[in-house]
């Protein structure tokens, strides 16, 4: 099967030169949600259950996924490996975790059967207008 995604190219604000100021966002067509996957997934065939079951299933491996990434499991599936992480630094070793400096993050990474799919889409940039919103101030929150 042929996958291609499309993605516009963009000018990059914090470019330092002319060259190489560019970046390229990734524009999906659609949204779809687990129930319409499934739905789909029927439709194009190879499978023995119903829609409705087949979004049950996914639904409870969903939540069970969640369920383990919670208790600081990581979940490796033949595409992905889902894993929590912490982002933001800590003033010493003896420093806590605190929500206004620190994020909790669940990171999805591909597995190298993913890299291969990746490696063989077709990728459709188109130039965008350069019309962007620009950043006028930084304000440093911490120091002011």
């Amino acid at each position: 099967m042929h996958h291609k995604i499309k993605a516009a190219l963009y000018k990059n604000q914090f470019a330092k030169s002319e060259a190489k100021n560019y970046i390229a966002r990734v524009k999906p067509d659609l949204t779809l949600s687990p129930q319409e996957i499934c739905r789909i997934a029927i439709e194009r065939g190879g499978h023995s259950a119903t829609a409705e079951a087949l979004a049950y299933h996914a639904d409870a491996f969903l939540r069970e996924l969640t369920y383990q990434l919670l208790d600081n499991v990581a979940v490796h599936t033949d595409d992905f490996q889902f894993s929590l992480s912490i982002r933001g630094t800590f003033d010493s070793n003896q420093d806590n975790f605190d929500p206004e400096r620190h994020a909790l993050i669940v990171e999805i990474q591909p597995t190298k059967r993913m890299q291969k799919k990746l490696a063989a889409l077709e990728i459709e940039l188109a130039n965008s207008k350069d019309s962007y919103t620009t950043i006028d101030t930084v304000t440093d929150t911490k120091t002011g």
